[in-house]
């Protein structure tokens, strides 16, 4: 797997060898940081369920400020790392090895508000309820743009509280771009 563009164009990263892992397709990393080109520079990017790292290491490549990654498979943390500290990104990100949920309660409590939160479940995993209902309540982690990969049949619920911005299709991938209704 390679980075698309941006100041590590073309190096390649390393990717989990586990047969389950189904990485962000690089047609569909290059379709979503087209969308967001503006966002990028100097934001706070939240990459969760990162796998690789590959598409904070892309946010990071396209300049975003810091990259907080977030993913609790303890080999795929080690990767992560090691693909960040390769590309010379290790200055300006945070890795969380732990339970999205968890990690993005401590998040929250703590105050820090990414300008994009990007979230890749496994499809099969069946928590993208879960995870609005967690970011329907949250007070600082979701003030920014919500990204949600997903497989096309799955449909995401975003009603009443996020608005949709922007549903991308590509192929068998789904990417839905939400922001957070603001209260009265």
């Amino acid at each position: 797997m390679r980075i698309i563009t941006g100041k590590s164009k073309g190096r390649q990263i390393k990717i989990p060898r586990d047969a389950d892992f189904r990485p962000s397709s690089d047609k569909t990393r290059e379709t979503l940081f087209n969308i967001i080109r503006s966002r990028i520079e100097k934001s706070t990017f939240l990459d969760c369920f990162a796998g690789s790292g590959a598409v904070g290491l892309e946010a990071a490549s396209r300049g975003a400020a810091k990259v907080i990654a977030i993913e609790k498979n303890r080999l795929n943390c080690e990767l992560i790392t090691e693909n960040y500290r390769s590309l010379g990104f290790e200055n300006n990100f945070e890795l969380i090895e732990d339970d999205y949920i968890h990690a993005l309660s401590c998040l929250d409590r703590s105050g820090i508000s990414p300008d994009i939160l990007f979230f890749d479940p496994p499809y099969y995993a069946g928590i993208y309820e879960r995870l609005l209902d967690f970011l329907a309540q949250a007070r600082s982690i979701n003030n920014g743009l919500i990204i949600i990969e997903h497989f096309k049949k799955i449909v995401i619920q975003y009603e009443p509280v996020f608005d949709l911005y922007k549903v991308s299709k590509s192929g068998d991938t789904h990417l839905t771009f939400l922001i957070k209704k603001i209260s009265p």
